[in-house]
């Protein structure tokens, strides 16, 4: 178990897994922190099992990361796996927006007027089609093991993508929305396939809706299709 709280995480590196954290199981818990371009996939000079890495955090082989916002903020901004290969008169970018390669599941919370921030993609993690990639927004699990809404719940701002493992159509990530606000914001990275609104990416990831409001970037909600 990892508790985490008032933190802040910016230009951390790891040659191959989580820039900032890297977890395999148990539960890990993280409150009003930031994190700022860490890189966690320095090792090679391609992306090609880049979500297995995690730009700022490797949540794997089925752990639990709790992310909460209450009395502060949380923020996922520049994360990136990857690395700029130079070559003699040129340079190529292989870096690429990540800010959690989910191998388990992912618990988003955020209270009152405070919110949670993702500027940086979340993505499954390839290599672990075994464990149920889950992310539960502004819900809690009640003693019979259900969930259902968490009372004041604030906003969850997803301002890139949330996609499930891009090595394998079949392996998603589930999308749960319990209550609060879920926004689809602005995306100001450069990916040019991004086109500047958060959302999810319809062909790898399900989203079902038990509660809350889900707020649009100038009334556009972005699914990104093959």
């Amino acid at each position: 178990t990892l508790y985490i709280e008032n933190s802040t995480f910016s230009g951390n590196s790891a040659e191959t897994n989580g820039g900032a954290i890297d977890t395999w199981g148990g539960t890990t818990t993280i409150k009003n922190s930031t994190f700022t371009n860490n890189n966690g996939y320095t090792s090679r000079n391609n992306t090609s099992a880049y979500a297995n890495s995690g730009g700022a955090i490797n949540n794997n082989d089925g752990g639990t990361l709790n992310i909460i916002a209450d009395g502060g903020n949380v923020a996922f901004t520049g994360n990136y796996i990857g690395q700029l290969i130079r070559h003699i008169g040129s340079d190529e970018d292989y870096r690429l927006s990540n800010a959690i390669a989910n191998g388990g599941t992912v618990n988003l919370n955020a209270y009152g007027e405070n919110r949670i921030t993702f500027n940086d993609t979340i993505a499954a993690a390839p290599g672990k089609e075994s464990y149920e990639k889950i992310i539960n927004i502004n819900g809690v699990a009640a003693e019979n093991g259900s969930w259902q809404a968490a009372e004041n719940a604030g906003t969850v701002e997803i301002n890139n993508l949330v996609i499930g493992n891009p090595t394998n159509s079949q392996d998603k990530q589930t999308v749960n929305l319990y209550n609060g606000t879920l926004k689809f914001g602005e995306y100001t990275g450069g990916e040019a396939w991004q086109n500047g609104i958060g959302g999810l990416d319809n062909a790898s990831t399900d989203f079902n809706i038990h509660g809350g409001t889900i707020s649009l970037q100038d009334g556009v909600g972005r699914y990104k299709a093959d």
